[in-house]
């Protein structure tokens, strides 16, 4: 059964080789999956790329956001303090 973080903020996957196969497993409510690969050069790569494409936390598009509200707030307020 999935845990509360995993239901709320998603699976946080860890990706291995083994063999000619990819595992992945997460770390926080442990459950797992498993792919074959045509052999071991082409299963590292895939969990190679897989490890290396792990969501980033979107704090660039939440200083956009803040960004624009406060310019947006700033602009009010100067529009009310010229009349």
């Amino acid at each position: 059964m999935r845990g509360l973080g995993c239901r709320v903020l998603g699976c946080a996957w860890q990706f291995t080789a083994q063999d000619a196969s990819v595992v992945w497993t997460c770390r926080r409510c442990g459950r797992r999956g498993r792919e074959e690969c045509a052999d071991r050069v082409a299963a590292a790569r895939v969990a190679a790329y897989c490890t290396g494409a792990a969501p980033r936390p979107p704090t660039g598009l939440l200083a956009l956001i803040a960004g624009v509200a406060q310019r947006e707030a700033g602009e009010a307020s100067a529009r009310w303090r010229s009349r």
